[in-house]
């Protein structure tokens, strides 16, 4: 019999979805970016390495994986991706757009990560409606590595 804790019921009535990721880096020509968080209760990490300027440091609750989701979410595994992205960040305000591939081993495919699917958006609330926040602003060329693990 398996019992859910009183914070695990919080959690589920505050964020049903399990989605959110951090993400902070910088790049002074060299440089890189981490990511941690939660992608439809797949725990994700993700290290990025390459070129470009800037840095900083967003949340973001919508999460997500680089690339497609997983057809298995039981099953942890890998996403490579290489791409060039560029964004900005300061509070509510927030505009990006990256172009690339990921390579999903868990699925057996690839997918490109289309210049076309940038975003910009504005919210009035605080962390509402899947705005991403912080201060970041930067522009790279880079490869990444995307680690998650099978859903609980």
């Amino acid at each position: 019999m398996h019992f859910l804790s009183a914070e695990k019921i919080n959690l589920i009535e505050s964020d049903p979805l399990e989605l959110w990721s951090v993400t902070s880096g910088g790049y002074a020509g060299l440089g890189g970016q981490i990511t941690f968080g939660n992608a439809n209760g797949n725990r994700i990490a993700t290290v990025r390495v390459g070129f470009g300027a800037g840095g900083g440091f967003s949340y973001n609750p919508s999460g997500g994986l680089p690339g497609e989701a997983p057809i298995d979410p039981f099953k942890g595994c890998v996403v490579d991706a290489c791409s060039a992205k560029a964004s900005f960040n300061a509070g509510p305000l927030q505009a990006s757009a990256e172009g690339g591939g990921a390579r999903n081993f868990n699925n057996d495919t690839s997918s490109w990560l289309s210049p076309f699917a940038g975003s910009s958006r504005f919210s009035n609330g605080w962390l509402d409606g899947g705005s991403i926040w912080g201060l970041n602003t930067n522009a790279n060329v880079g490869a990444q590595i995307t680690i998650y693990s099978g859903k609980k």
